[in-house]
């Protein structure tokens, strides 16, 4: 299908979660698990990372997918609360 036809289901969920995270010895660092209801999904390494600075905070922003889904979280870094934003199927 023609990605200007694929259609998505996208919805919003500005939720807190908890999640397993991966340093990569460079001083970044990518979410591997993510608890959702108390289920443990993993995560395969983000393919789109972006940053975005509120104030004096900066909020890193993540895209990943478990090949299933697609997720959209973020890792504020002052707080250090990890935030599940977005939700979609592939």
């Amino acid at each position: 299908m023609p990605l200007s036809t694929r259609l998505y289901n996208m919805e919003r969920i500005d939720k807190r979660v908890s999640v397993i995270v991966r340093f990569n010895g460079k001083g970044g660092v990518y979410p591997v698990y993510i608890n959702l209801s108390g289920n443990y999904v993993k995560l395969k390494k983000p393919d789109a990372v972006w940053k975005e600075r509120m104030g004096r905070n900066f909020i890193t922003h993540f895209s990943t997918t478990d090949g299933i889904n697609r997720y959209i979280l973020a890792l504020n870094h002052e707080t250090l609360e990890w935030t599940l934003e977005t939700l979609s199927d592939e």
